[in-house]
């Protein structure tokens, strides 16, 4: 490929995005975007990687570039969503997430984090139907099972969140917070034993130090 060209630029941007080099990958992206600046996927890829770096209004403006320059552009949508939900700035981001959803009906992760802001704003309902639509287009995303299973532990829906954590689990054993929901499950359905051993198995994946840790031991040196 002739490093002359933007696609040369794009292509290796998007090679170090992939590998969560995002310096390199924003420099990149800059060039290509020097040599073309209406070219759309390279302001999408640079807000990608801003926004990875925690850099929330670069990727803002990338994004809004994109989108101007595109405006069925999806993808963009759903990264300005996650930038504005970055800023804590829930109703744009549920705008952009929404507007996604238009333009792609089947883009999973748009339900997801659209699911998650409404977990946020206290929405349950609305972030369990999220939720269950990002389930039913991919069974297998165990972060979204744990967090369908807050969702129904929030509205004391406390068997329904049990099943989705231990569904969570069985895809990732990794996910530590699943544990400690389903222990919070079990023992507000006063299943002592079941808390206590999540619990239990909380700690052992997270450090001493941790605030939920400290207030899980506090609560177990209770029962003693």
């Amino acid at each position: 490929m002739d490093p002359n060209k933007k696609e040369y630029y794009e292509s290796r941007g998007s090679a170090y995005l992939a590998l969560k080099q995002y310096e390199p990958a924003i420099a990149d992206y800059t060039k290509a975007i020097a040599l073309d600046p209406n070219y759309t996927h390279a302001y999408n890829g640079r807000g990608t990687a801003y926004i990875s770096l925690g850099k929330s209004i670069p990727a803002i403006f990338d994004y809004t570039k994109a989108i101007s320059l595109d405006p069925n552009y999806a993808s963009a949508y759903n990264g300005r969503g996650s930038a504005y939900l970055a800023l804590k700035k829930n109703i744009p981001a549920i705008f952009d997430y929404t507007k996604a959803i238009t333009l792609d009906p089947n883009y999973v992760p748009a339900y997801s984090v659209r699911g998650h802001t409404y977990l946020k704003l206290s929405e349950y309902k609305s972030a369990i139907t999220d939720y269950s639509t990002a389930i039913k287009m991919d069974p297998n995303n165990a972060l979204v099972y744990n967090n369908r299973g807050y969702a129904y532990l929030c509205l004391k829906q406390y068997k329904s969140a049990i099943t989705d954590f231990s569904t969570a689990i069985k895809l990732d054993p990794s996910i530590k917070e699943c544990y400690a929901n389903r222990g919070h499950a079990y023992l507000d359905l006063e299943q002592y034993y079941l808390a206590k051993k999540d619990f239990k198995k909380f700690l052992s994946l997270v450090p001493e130090d941790d605030q939920t840790a400290v207030q899980i031991k506090k609560f177990l040196n209770s029962l003693e």
